[in-house]
């Protein structure tokens, strides 16, 4: 198991916008495409 998770909130509070921002958003997408390509598939 692995990946990203964006922080939206803690402790029932909101973190800015409550969404992910930009900076998460590319994140989680150029780690999910290096893991697509160099991940280990776990049946």
């Amino acid at each position: 198991m692995g990946g990203l998770a964006p922080v939206v909130a803690v402790d029932g509070r909101t973190i800015g916008a409550g969404t992910p921002g930009p900076v998460t958003r590319r994140l989680t997408e150029l780690y999910a495409n290096l893991t697509a390509i160099t991940g280990t598939v776990v049946a």
